[in-house]
């Protein structure tokens, strides 16, 4: 019996070495980071005040590695039965060095792989996770199979989803020799004293050649082509990486060599026939001759890519463009801010610490209950004010310390530098274009139209003119006339109802997925507004998804005074499906359909993370633009100043 008490040793400092390259990688290298620029500061972790330098912006990312933690967890276990081992001083029956070398390997794996890594040893291929391409896909009755259920897929097991779920990974770690080994079989049954001409192989290729490498490929391609996928993504690809399979006959071992051959040879044809195969079924194949660990850092996480030159104003960004806080002196202090926005102690309804609706003398629901809830400290001058008031003394207090035409103007004259080093644009001068859905255009006039002009009206007439209903400038009497940098005869386009606006645009592969999400939405929303049979048709015998709860029309918000024809998410969501068609930067204020969207089932679908990278060739930057760029939002508040400053605290009529 030999001795394996050295391999102990060796395998012990094999997997402590191993351990040690896991716990000091920087995991997020292996995560999805989204070309999203978010400029709404969150206090940090160790923050413990509320400076800026304690604030930092929102990343939107990927969230885990599914099964990376468990992973690390075997890791540890083994590293801890292999001391025991040696601590017992007992040898031990099998050599421990294959199991950590496989686990070494497939580390390996994982940091050399395309990024994002959406998970490691998954089992896909059923109907787990939900899938675009069919709600009613699992368990449901065939059609015209008399009412039987359909069979249940088979699972197949996924080293790594890779490329952000785009390509599945499976680790091929026999020997040539077990191939072999099959081969060999197969040849006594073929000499048997059975017809093997009558045998028919349904496999997919000869009975020669069909060998358990091949029958791991082809449970792969089935699994892929079954398995649920985000909306708009592709069948993932396949790659198998060979640990102990040469890719050349040169590089065999001497013990598989016919000596007698002058050059190198594989020891049986079937081994280069089912290499050939794989290619043929579209299977890409590594073999596998990583370098050591110390010489694997994983891929850098993509630099955040700038905003594009053409811009797409979201519904939230077009309204906050008009606002008075953009636009009128800001106040020198707090309580002059206060003295705009909020409603003296004595002209406040209700309990003074009540917290109010929008505008009105009702109680406090949805979104102001919860932001009570989350400011049991908050200062004493908010308490008892409605959320409109609050909402704008917010909005000012925010304008003061970072005034958003000026912060704007600092990202795309960014930007813009950036656009010249990167495509050779040239100028001192940013050029850049504003652009918005007709969807967002009817919002922003219907808003601002529906009902008497707030104020003196100048809300009313910037959105007149930034529209073009109206021949003027928009910063006609503002604080920013003269100064308005890129905004500078502000007129924004309207995108034409169907066709593509930009040519041969590069997309993060995050437009892409955004445009497919963002249109399944609409879509359904838009089937969910015809008559029942219309909607039966069009969905055949398979029940249609459920709408997402803020499409719903009872999680659907009208506005108090307003006609609006469109519902506010549904026109955010035609904003967001635009600019990711266009490869545009879709500028928001605040991220409330964004956020929405981000979080739906539908775009976490398992084994998928919502898009990959699209990456240039110098490989530190994705093609393309951010597809999304946040700042914080700005509310109307001509009206309510105008009126404070006259001594008018009334609230508006609810049944107005």
């Amino acid at each position: 019996m030999p001795d394996f008490t050295s391999n102990l040793h060796a395998a012990h400092d094999q997997i402590q070495s191993l351990l040690s390259h896991i716990h000091s990688f920087p995991t997020e290298r292996l995560m999805y980071h989204a070309p999203v620029l978010d400029r709404i500061y969150l206090p940090s972790l160790d923050g413990r005040n509320d400076d800026q330098g304690t604030e930092q912006p929102r990343i939107w990312r990927q969230e885990e590695v599914m099964g990376l933690k468990k992973f690390i967890e075997n890791v540890e276990h083994h590293e801890q039965q292999i001391q025991s081992m040696i601590d017992s001083g007992v040898p031990p029956q099998e050599d421990p060095l294959p199991s950590v070398q496989g686990l070494e390997t497939f580390w390996k794996v994982v940091v050399s792989c395309t990024p994002p890594v959406v998970g490691v040893r998954m089992p896909m291929g059923s109907d787990k996770g939900g899938s675009w391409l069919g709600p009613g896909s699992k368990g449901r009755k065939i059609p015209g199979s008399g009412g039987k259920r359909a069979k249940k897929t088979k699972e197949v097991w996924v080293d790594v989803l890779a490329a952000g779920g785009k390509e599945w990974i499976r680790i091929y770690s026999k020997k040539i020799s077990h191939l072999l080994a099959e081969f060999r079989e197969q040849d006594s049954y073929i000499n048997s004293d059975f017809d093997s001409d009558s045998q028919v192989d349904s496999r997919g290729g000869d009975a020669c050649q069909y060998n358990s490498f091949l029958a791991t490929a082809q449970d792969l391609r089935r699994a892929a082509s079954r398995a649920p996928r985000i909306p708009g993504a592709p069948t993932p690809n396949l790659s198998l990486w060979l640990t102990r399979i040469p890719s050349t006959p040169e590089q065999l071992s001497a013990e598989y060599l016919d000596p007698k051959s002058p050059v190198p040879e594989w020891p049986d044809n079937r081994i280069p026939q089912t290499l050939a195969m794989l290619k043929d079924w579209g299977v890409t194949v590594h073999h596998l001759s990583p370098p050591p660990l110390s010489q694997l850092s994983g891929h850098p996480v993509p630099k955040p890519p700038p905003p594009s030159m053409k811009i797409n104003f979201d519904i939230t960004t077009l309204l906050g463009l008009c606002s008075d806080v953009l636009h009128y002196p800001l106040p020198k202090d707090s309580e002059e801010a206060a003295k705009r926005s909020l409603r003296p102690k004595d002209q406040l309804i209700g309990k003074g610490s009540a917290v109010r609706g929008r505008d009105g003398t009702g109680k406090g629901k949805g979104k102001g209950r919860r932001e009570k809830d989350a400011e049991d400290e908050e200062d004493e001058i908010l308490k008892g004010q409605s959320q409109n008031s609050r909402e704008l003394y917010r909005c000012i207090l925010e304008e003061m310390e970072r005034p958003w035409v000026e912060e704007f103007n600092d990202v795309m004259t960014e930007a813009w530098e950036e656009h010249k080093m990167l495509y050779g644009l040239t100028g001192d001068e940013p050029q850049v274009e504003f652009w918005a859905t007709k969807e967002a255009a009817q919002y922003t006039f219907e808003a601002l139209t529906s009902g008497p002009a707030h104020g003196l009206g100048a809300e009313q007439r910037r959105m007149k003119r930034m529209l073009g209903y109206e021949e003027g400038d928009v910063f006609e009497g503002s604080r920013y006339e003269g100064k308005e940098g890129v905004l500078k005869k502000l007129k924004v386009k309207i995108f034409d109802a169907g066709t593509r606006d930009s040519e041969k645009v590069e997309r993060t592969e995050f437009h892409v997925s955004l445009e497919a999400i963002s249109k399944a939405f609409l879509d359904e929303y838009y089937t969910s507004l015809q008559p029942p049979d219309v909607i039966k048709k069009s969905q055949g015998k398979f029940k249609p998804y459920i709408l997402p709860n803020f499409l719903q029309s009872k999680k659907i918000t009208a506005p108090p005074i307003a006609k609006i024809t469109l519902p506010f998410p549904v026109v955010s969501l035609h904003s967001l499906c635009r600019g990711a068609r266009e490869g545009m930067t879709t500028v928001m204020m605040g991220t409330a359909t964004f956020k929405e969207v981000w979080g739906q089932c539908r775009w976490k679908v398992r084994g998928w993370e919502r898009a990959g990278y699209n990456l240039a060739p110098c490989g530190d930057r994705e093609k393309g633009c951010a597809a999304v760029m946040i700042f914080p939002y700005r509310v109307f508040g001509e009206g309510k100043r105008v009126r404070f400053e006259k001594g008018d605290y009334s609230y508006p009529n609810p049944s107005a």
